[in-house]
């Protein structure tokens, strides 16, 4: 939760968001919130995925993600985008790449830009 204070992201702000531009959805089991996903409509950002290491490899992310996919492209978007670690070590990498989505540079955070457009061949 910090260090998405840090980055401006807390239940206030999120709050105001999802009032207005950004979808999310929740996975849950036996009623404890175990995933969640969430984009924005006006940019086309995959703003998170996120699963509990617990449940990883159950196909939950993969879910989310799908989910925030098809609501993106049926907003008009041709091509979406997200921000990730760079770091071939972490979880999200192969993750991200497995599922379609490929570099295209980096912002001026650090973070590598993958894209996905609705011409993946």
């Amino acid at each position: 939760m910090e260090a998405l204070a840090e980055t401006g992201i807390n239940p206030e702000s999120t709050s105001d968001a999802l009032s207005v531009n950004i979808a999310g959805w929740l996975c849950e089991v036996s009623g404890k919130i175990v995933g969640f996903s969430m984009g924005d409509k006006d940019t086309g950002e995959m703003l998170v995925v996120a699963v509990l290491p617990e449940y990883e490899s159950r196909g939950i992310g993969k879910r989310l993600i799908g989910l925030i996919q098809e609501w993106l492209f049926s907003n008009g978007h041709t091509e979406i985008w997200l921000l990730e670690n760079p770091d071939p070590r972490t979880r999200a990498y192969g993750f991200y790449r497995k599922l379609g989505w490929v570099p295209a540079g980096f912002h001026e955070s650090g973070h590598q830009i993958l894209k996905l457009s609705t011409r993946r061949s």
